[in-house]
């Protein structure tokens, strides 16, 4: 209200684990979500390099020194693709339990130890993800820019391919 101040202020976080279904009419009102939001941020899943990074600080905050001579890091960057963060840090700690770690002088870790622990977590299937990416251009308006960005390049004929060229003399 008019009498509340900075430190009175609530920050709202909306998030979504599964993506809304947009060609479903009435079951979301896209004005009501955009009105409610004054800020939208789309957050991606991680890329390989991220991935790559998360999986030695989650296994360093485990206290676990990652020997990259050792254990493949990238072959757990590579097949943790399209899982969160949280999904990998929730493997880690799945797999780094504090019996396993005083075992790693005599069994040191493996990529397989990852991966059924890893399959055990949300994963989001490319369906979703476009969905997700789908709804986000809806609600932040940049479906909007994109469409008015394509019929004002419409609008500016580029030279047609098969014109004909003078010829050499």
């Amino acid at each position: 209200g008019i009498e509340s101040t900075p430190k009175h202020r609530v920050l709202v976080i909306g998030t979504m684990s599964a993506p809304p279904p947009l060609t479903l009419p009435g079951t979301l009102d896209m004005k009501e979500l955009d009105n409610f939001f004054d800020e939208k941020i789309w957050v991606n899943s991680p890329d390989y390099g991220s991935r790559l990074l998360l999986w030695k600080k989650f296994m360093e905050q485990a206290g676990v020194d990652v020997d990259a001579t050792k254990l493949n890091l990238s072959a757990l960057a590579h097949v943790s693709d399209g899982y969160s963060s949280g999904a990998i840090r929730q493997t880690v700690n799945r797999v780094l339990t504090a019996r396993r770690i005083q075992q790693l002088k005599n069994r040191p870790l493996t990529v397989q130890e990852f991966l059924g622990p890893l399959s055990r977590t949300h994963y989001t299937w490319p369906e979703h993800w476009h969905a997700f990416r789908e709804f986000d251009h809806v609600i932040t308006g940049e479906a909007k820019r994109i469409e008015q960005y394509v019929q004002d390049q419409g609008g500016a004929e580029a030279p047609a391919k098969d014109a004909k060229k003078p010829a050499k003399k």
